[in-house]
């Protein structure tokens, strides 16, 4: 998913910050001047990922309402009818048709749970679904840790709209990624692994087919001890 990061260029740092933060999700942000290649004509980069992006992110500093660049790539996004969660890190409230939009309040809290809470949002927009399974599917097959893994399954498992080959990429990141294979799902009670977690989560899918017993051999029903 391509996410267009709508910023005050003397925050570009801390918009870069939030861009890793959410790469791990496999979602992409377009962040002006760490985006655009050196050669190419920046307003035209702006220009198509305005008309690109999936949706965007406004990150609400103050002095954001007396950026003319600000408030036209805000109208633009708006006008495609695309999500547009909001950021606020000061004082300035969101103003105009952004005021619309309920902000979320990032003053004093770490990246992560303002990117969980993000993520939330942008998850009641079943228009932008598909590309957002996409996003957690590459993140999944990614994920270098037990920590990232637990935070992409966190939104990953609310979808069941997963195609037959998703399903088949998440059972091969169960397998061939040690740092899905050898997790425990931490909100699991039985402390079952990531395996079978998400075997039975493949089999919840619209797209699923397959009995179980033809699907991995390598899946086992037991918690492992």
């Amino acid at each position: 998913m391509k996410v267009f990061a709508s910023h005050l260029a003397a925050h570009r740092g801390a918009v870069s910050t939030y861009a890793a933060e959410f790469q791990k999700y496999g979602i992409e942000l377009f962040v002006a001047h760490d985006s655009i290649e050196p050669d190419a004509v920046w307003v035209d980069e702006i220009v198509q990922s305005l008309r690109t992006a999936h949706c965007g992110i406004v990150f609400l500093h103050d002095g954001f309402n007396a950026s003319g660049w600000c408030d036209q790539e805000v109208g633009w996004l708006l006008g495609r009818g695309i999500p547009v969660p909001v950021l606020k890190f000061g004082a300035t409230a969101p103003y105009g048709p952004l005021g619309f939009k309920q902000a979320i309040n990032v003053a004093g809290r770490y990246h992560e749970p303002v990117v969980e809470e993000t993520l939330n949002v942008l998850r009641n927009s079943p228009a932008i679904a598909p590309n957002l399974i996409e996003s957690l599917v590459v993140g999944l097959e990614r994920s270098p840790n037990f920590h990232t893994t637990d935070l992409i399954w966190m939104q990953l498992q609310a979808y069941r709209e997963l195609t037959t080959e998703q399903t088949e990429r998440v059972l091969q990141a169960a397998a061939g990624n040690s740092q899905v294979r050898n997790a425990s799902c931490p909100g699991d009670a039985m402390g079952r692994t990531y395996p079978v977690i998400l075997q039975e989560f493949v089999e919840s899918q619209a797209s699923y087919s397959v009995p179980v017993a033809e699907a991995r051999p390598w899946v086992t029903a037991q918690p492992p001890f």
